[in-house]
Formats: structure tokens, C-alpha cells, sequence
């Protein structure tokens, strides 16, 4: 109890003190935006291209901000077309975009009627304006670089004439503050401490004397134009730590920070760090889209993911995201029910090598031998071996997790040799001198082999468990101890619901005097447990023209003091304070 108080402390601290830094504020360009992740954060500037109706999908409390590059145009967006060739000024190639003449003088309202106009009535009320130093690439004489900037200027305030609601973020545009200042409302900077090099594809440090310069212009609008700053950096994805560390530099400076990877596609790091609740469940390729729900990776692995406080997210083989994951899933789980094909196999072990890159941690149950062939047993550190002979292995080392709901008993034909380069085996095997780490964690994640994970009772009368699923995903996920809903739910609010099908209804019970099923649900469950219930009764058995006619009378009757039971929601919140029922009013 003291160390969950602590916690909680900890956790009010943090909050007063992100709050003290708002607003937070994210970046993310990709498409499909991870909205429940993102609605932790006062603003969020997205593409567009990506979002074109931010009402729709705009978390409450959340502001969406619209990417408008304006210095350059990409030949993807629908205005490029538009704009007359001679206003190009050639091209930023490691963008692949063109470079826009800001001293036309028809340029201010075109920006304005062809790129601002059909964003905000689309919604959009907040811009991030790019590329405001592109100019650069082509003017090199002052009085070319005034032009342009005169050129800028005049777009500004065109934007803001015909929008004076409209809250603008500057991506630098230094030279200009000194007649834009009153128009802006905060100003970001790329690359303060961290960078990329897009022309090299490489990751960089910021040397000292770029930082101080940038350093000098964002506190100059700070402190002279009184301006928030948002400082915008680059880490790899699987160097979170980095991207931690960085974030809490450019917070120490007092400025807001979000760190991700180039493109923006990713969740990063900024002023708060969502923490992931989803886990990713990678199964083989289905038939039917009903079959999930028939399959082992859904049926037996939501209930432990929920236990530990995180929601699975499902998806086979043949649609594997190719975007980083990191940050935005706190893991992925590999359970393969059917063999790949050559061409399927190929394509998961390059996912997979690419989550051990990012630092996704992976957990692997069933793991399939010939998923190792090659670069991923490799990269997983797990060495193969071929091992002849129909002996039974015997088990030379065991761990606590393993023997859960059942002890492992090893096959002759399940035996091959693995062993495991760096990390902790958790069920050792071995015959005539091989040895088999059947399951295991390690630096990436775990994994377990059949038929250690899970076995199919014979007849149909279920699965057990042999390694403790709990334990397994928490160690393998390298999940952090937290405090959890309970499992009764996916959303954090408990729920306790009932549903009784009418299946059987008309049947006779065993109870003395024979009464009616129905009979007996009314007066010993609904009448009896004020629980929220549905009950369902078919008519066919109940109607007089049904198939009991004789029993009609008394059924219906039955059914209608069912369903004439009163609600029972304020009853429930009075009886079962535990389930925090009471937050849902009238509800049931």
C-alpha cells in the first residue's frame, strides 16, 4: 500500500508538472493517427492529407494543427498542379519537393484561396508553417533574401487578414519575427541537440556552435517577442532512452519538446511520454474473418494481455505494418498456428529483424524452427542444431514459470537442439549430448516452443497452459509494474453484466414441483441479485402458436415479469461500491 501511494504521488507530481509546461504538444504525419494515444496532448500537428476532417476525428480537449509547408510544395498536394512554373525556383532534393518564389506578388493570395481556404473549411484552425527558410537554398545575395522575405511577410499577413481567429506555429522563420511577432503564436525549431542529415539518411549530434546559434534565435523569441518555443528533435526509434534524455534537455531549457523519428510518423517524446497499452498480436493468415475468434493468439492470449493492464490489437501476417511501432505498442506477440509459405516467411523475418532494430520487444509462443533458418536466429541469438534419434529428452533445468497449469512432458518428436547465445533459458532439455532451450528470455524479448506454451487436452476438453502466461508476457515485454484495472474490463472501468440466453425457458427444472426454467431464473436470479441483465426469450417456444402451446400462458406471463423488472443501476452502485458502477448514472 505505501509503495502504490507513492506512486500515485509520483504520478500527481508528474501531472502538475507537464501541466505547468503545456501545452504539450505532439507531432504525427502519418496516417491513421493513434488517437487514443494522442488525445494526452493539448495540440497535435498532422498532415492534412492524412486528417482531412479533424472534427471527425479530433480528440476532445485536443487541437488539431494543420502541416502547411510554405516554402516548398510537394507534387502530391492537390494545389501543386496549380502553381505557375515560373514561381519555382528549383528543388530541395532531399525532400523531393519544389522551391516556391515568395516575391511573386500573386503569390500571398493564392497561398491564401488555395492552401488555407480549403483547410479551414475543412476545420483546421491552427497551422504549422514549414519550410519558412527555404528561400535560402536559392537567394544568396541580401537583396534576393530580403525579396523573399518581404515576399513571406506579405503571405502572413494575407493568412491573417482573411483569418484573424487563425493560431500559427512558425518552424523558425527568424528573419522575419521582427514584422510577423504579433502574429504568431508559438515558433519551432528543429535539431537543438539531436538532428538528420536527410541528404545522408543518418541520424547526427548537433555540434556546439549550431546549437548555440539556434539556441540564441529561440530564446530571442522568447524573450524579446515573448513567444512559446517548441524544439523539435531526431533519435532512432529503438534509442528511447536517447529520446528521453533529450526531452528532458530541451524541457530543463524551458522549452517544449517532442523527439521522434524524421518523417513524424511515430510516437515520440515530448513534454509527456504516453505510455503504450496495446500489444500487438501477429497470427498466420486466416480464412474467414470469424476464424479469430477461434483461434489460440485470440482465445487464449487477450485474458493474460488484460490481466497485465493492456488491450490486444490483432493482425496476421500478410498485412504487417511496415511504420515503427515503438512507442505506440508496448510489445508484439508471434503465435503462429499454420506453416508459412517461403515468400510469407521471408517477409516476417525482415519485420521481425526490423522490431529487433527499433527495440520492440517480442514474445514468441510456438516458435517455429524454420522461422530461425538464416538472419532472424541470427539477429534472436538462438542457434539451431539438427539432433537425430527417437529418445525421449529428458528436462535438466526448469524454471518456476514453467509447469503453470501443466508440467511439460517433452517428445521425441519435438526435439531438436537451440540454444540460446544471451539471456535466461526457462526450460532446458537435452538428449545424447544436445541441448534445447525450449523457452526463454532474452535481450529482445522470449519465446517459448511447442509444445511448451500451450496443449490441447485430447476429446476437446480444453488447453493448459505449461509456462505461466503472466509471468511469460511480463518478462518477455519487459512490461513495467503498474497499477491495473481489473481484468473485468478493457477500458478501465469495471463492469460486471449478465446475459442468459432463452434457450430452455419452457424447460422443467429438477426442483420440487417441476417449475418452469423461466420460472426459476425470475424468482432465484432476477428478482433475487440486483445485477444489470439481459434475458432473451423465443417466441416460438413461448407463443400460442408456437411449439408449446399448452405452456404459453404460464411463459409469457413468466417472460413479462422479467422483463417488467425494474432497473437496477442506483441499486448496484449502492451494493457493489467496489465496481464503480456508480460513475455511470442511470445507465445499465
Amino acid at each position: 500500500m505505501k509503495k502504490l501511494l507513492t506512486w500515485l504521488l509520483a504520478l500527481l507530481a508528474y501531472g502538475a508538472q507537464a501541466s505547468a509546461a503545456s501545452p504539450a504538444l505532439a507531432l504525427y504525419y502519418g496516417d491513421n493517427p493513434p488517437w487514443d494515444a494522442l488525445q494526452a496532448f493539448d495540440i497535435v500537428v498532422v498532415d492534412p492529407g492524412h486528417v482531412p476532417n479533424p472534427a471527425a476525428v479530433a480528440p476532445a480537449h485536443t487541437t488539431l494543427a494543420a502541416y502547411v509547408a510554405v516554402g516548398e510544395v510537394q507534387p502530391s498536394r492537390p494545389y501543386a498542379n496549380s502553381i505557375p512554373k515560373a514561381w519555382l525556383r528549383g528543388e530541395n532534393k532531399d525532400w523531393g519537393s519544389r522551391l516556391i518564389d515568395q516575391s511573386q506578388a500573386a503569390w500571398p493570395a493564392f497561398f491564401t484561396d488555395n492552401v488555407i481556404q480549403p483547410l479551414w473549411a475543412a476545420g483546421y484552425r491552427s497551422f504549422f508553417f514549414d519550410t519558412l527558410d527555404s528561400y535560402q537554398l536559392f537567394a544568396k545575395t541580401p537583396q534576393e533574401r530580403a525579396q523573399q522575405e518581404a515576399g513571406l511577410v506579405a503571405t502572413i499577413q494575407a493568412v491573417k487578414k482573411r483569418y484573424p481567429q487563425a493560431k500559427l506555429i512558425f518552424n523558425r522563420g527568424f528573419e522575419i519575427l521582427d514584422r510577423t511577432g504579433k502574429l504568431v503564436d508559438m515558433v519551432a525549431a528543429e535539431s537543438l541537440f539531436q538532428g538528420y542529415d536527410a541528404g545522408k539518411g543518418s541520424y547526427t549530434t548537433v555540434s556546439e556552435s549550431d546549437r548555440e546559434w539556434l539556441l540564441g534565435q529561440l530564446r530571442r523569441a522568447r524573450d524579446e517577442f515573448k513567444l512559446p518555443i517548441l524544439a523539435i528533435d531526431y533519435v532512432p526509434p529503438g534509442q528511447r532512452d536517447l529520446a528521453r534524455a533529450t526531452a528532458k534537455r530541451i524541457s530543463d531549457l524551458g522549452f517544449t519538446p517532442w523527439v521522434a523519428t524524421p518523417d513524424l510518423t511515430t510516437l515520440g517524446v515530448g513534454s509527456i511520454e504516453v505510455m503504450p497499452r496495446k500489444v500487438l498480436v501477429v497470427h498466420s493468415p486466416l480464412q474467414a474473418e470469424f476464424e479469430l475468434n477461434t483461434l489460440d493468439p485470440a482465445r487464449l492470449m487477450a485474458m493474460p494481455l488484460n490481466y497485465l493492464g493492456y488491450a490486444p490489437e490483432y493482425l496476421d501476417t500478410l498485412h504487417l505494418p511496415d511504420h515503427t511501432l515503438t512507442g505506440r505498442y508496448a510489445g508484439a506477440v508471434i503465435w503462429l498456428t499454420e506453416e508459412l509459405s517461403a515468400s510469407e516467411r521471408q517477409k516476417l523475418a525482415a519485420w521481425i529483424q526490423k522490431q529487433t532494430t527499433d527495440k520492440l520487444p517480442l514474445a514468441f509462443v510456438s516458435l517455429q524452427s524454420d522461422l530461425l533458418d538464416g538472419a532472424v536466429g541470427k539477429t534472436l541469438g538462438l542457434n539451431l542444431r539438427a539432433a537425430a534419434g527417437t529418445n525421449l529428452p529428458s528436462v535438466t533445468q526448469q524454471d518456476a514459470s514453467v509447469g503453470f497449469e501443466r508440467s511439460p512432458r517433452p517428445t521425441a518428436d519435438s526435439f531438436f537442439g537451440l540454444t540460446l547465445a544471451k539471456g535466461r533459458p526457462l526450460l532446458t532439455l537435452q538428449r545424447d549430448g544436445i541441448s534445447q532451450h525450449a523457452a526463454g528470455i532474452a535481450p529482445w524479448g522470449g519465446y517459448v516452443i511447442d509444445p511448451y506454451g500451450v496443449v490441447n487436452l485430447p476429446g476437446g476438453a480444453g488447453s493448459r497452459w505449461v509456462i505461466d502466461p503472466f509471468a511469460f508476457l511480463r518478462d518477455a515485454l519487459q512490461l513495467p509494474d503498474m497499477p491495473v484495472a481489473d481484468v473485468s474490463t478493457e477500458t478501465g472501468r469495471r463492469m460486471l453484466m449478465v446475459h442468459m440466453d432463452g434457450d430452455g425457458f419452457v424447460s422443467r427444472s429438477e426442483l420440487p414441483g417441476n417449475p418452469l426454467a423461466g420460472e426459476v431464473v425470475r424468482d432465484r436470479v432476477v428478482n433475487k441479485y440486483p445485477v444489470p441483465m439481459t434475458i432473451s426469450v423465443i417466441e416460438a417456444e413461448l407463443s400460442p402458436q408456437g411449439l408449446y402451446p399448452g405452456l404459453s400462458a404460464l411463459s409469457e406471463k413468466v417472460a413479462q415479469d422479467i422483463f417488467r423488472a425494474p432497473p437496477r443501476c442506483h441499486r448496484i452502485a449502492q451494493l457493489l461500491p467496489s465496481l464503480f458502477l456508480a460513475q455511470s448514472g442511470g445507465n445499465c
